[in-house]
């Protein structure tokens, strides 16, 4: 929260400190994996929930993120 410029009262502002949105999806055609983050406005909704299913494992190896298939 900060002051208004007019010091009417306070309003809300994004900062660094705003959470960041992870998330994956296939293309439209299947054939790639889509990796989204930042702190923008997403709607988690629009994610499928395949990654989350049978077959799919995360993992991190060397300090990167790995999907397995």
């Amino acid at each position: 929260m900060r002051v208004k410029a007019d010091e009417s009262g306070y309003e809300l502002v994004s900062s660094v400190a705003r959470p960041t949105f992870f998330g994956f999806n296939l293309s439209a055609d299947g054939t790639e994996l889509i990796h989204t983050l930042g702190s923008d406005d997403y709607v988690a909704d629009e994610y499928t929930t395949w990654t989350v299913s049978d077959g799919v494992s995360f993992s991190v190896v060397n300090n990167n993120l790995v999907v397995n298939l």
